[in-house]
């Protein structure tokens, strides 16, 4: 009998890539990012899938990233999170999530700098498909 998951974490060992991000390309390079997002779709989805996908894919879920740096430079959030659209993508594309339409896919984000290593945390949990 197949466990039923509630949450599923993924570990990436490395901050969101440069060349994901839309600031990197403006507007010049869009193969580019194409190319770096199809990277982390496909990443994420190996990871997920070593993890173990349900049966149907979560109607609704909650995805908390968790950025580790290991220097103390400033980033901003905002790139940080636009950077990670093409892993956030790949939630979807393995079969994890419906969808990452608002409607399904709440999420929230912390930095930490000065750590032991350069990673980025997903932690993915599924949530009730009812509104509070």
């Amino acid at each position: 009998m197949k466990e039923k998951k509630e949450q599923v974490t993924i570990v990436l060992p490395h901050l969101p890539e440069k060349e994901a991000s839309p600031n990197h390309t403006r507007g010049k390079d869009w193969g580019g990012l194409y190319k770096a997002q199809k990277i982390q779709h496909e990443e994420v989805i190996i990871l997920v899938r070593n993890e173990g996908v349900p049966d149907e894919p979560w109607e609704k879920a909650h995805l908390h990233i968790l950025w580790r740096a290991a220097d103390k430079r400033r980033r901003d959030g905002d790139n940080l999170l636009s950077a990670m659209k093409g892993h956030i993508d790949g939630l979807h594309y393995s079969g994890l999530i419906k969808d990452d339409s608002a409607q399904i896919l709440s999420i929230s984000s912390d930095y930490e700098e000065a750590a032991e290593k350069y990673e980025t945390i997903m932690e993915i949990t599924k949530t009730e498909n009812t509104r509070a």
